[in-house]
């Protein structure tokens, strides 16, 4: 990290052996950044991931999504979630980008949101990625989970 001003993580536990991949991760490059004085962090996760604060008051699509894909794939989201929670905690100005599936479509940037985009939404690998570009020099987001929605 040395030399740096900020850092992106994009790894995610999907088809892994340890379901916490994420979360282990970001606990790791909080312990760094600290080491290294760095105070901006963007990341991604899947857009099932909820917030401890959201519990509760989720917008329906996000009650929707998350209720459909824990069938299928309740360890990624969990690990999303504890993700979110070590930034939450962490003092860091970070940014969590919370991305549907991502397809090979074309596209442009990927718009922000704070609401959730609807269940059946897909966004484009590259939009994710021009979005996450975008946020590393943009300061709306910092402290917040906005949700990547199609352009």
């Amino acid at each position: 990290m040395d030399g740096a001003d900020v850092v992106v993580l994009t790894l995610g536990s999907a088809d892994v052996a340890h379901p916490d991949v994420s979360s282990t991760a970001i606990g790791h490059v909080i312990a760094a950044m600290r080491v290294h004085a760095l105070a901006r962090v963007v990341s991604v996760t899947g857009s099932a991931a909820r917030l401890d604060r959201e519990i509760g008051s989720e917008h329906p699509w996000l009650v929707w999504r998350r209720s459909m894909l824990m069938r299928h794939m309740a360890d990624l989201i969990l690990d999303g979630e504890e993700h979110m929670r070590r930034l939450v905690s962490s003092g860091l100005d970070w940014t969590v980008l919370r991305a549907p599936i991502m397809t090979a479509e074309p596209q442009g940037i990927a718009r922000l949101s704070a609401a959730p985009p609807p269940p059946d939404t897909t966004v484009r690998h590259d939009a994710v990625a021009a979005a996450l570009v975008h946020e590393l020099v943009g300061r709306e987001w910092i402290g917040h989970t906005p949700f990547a929605c199609r352009p």
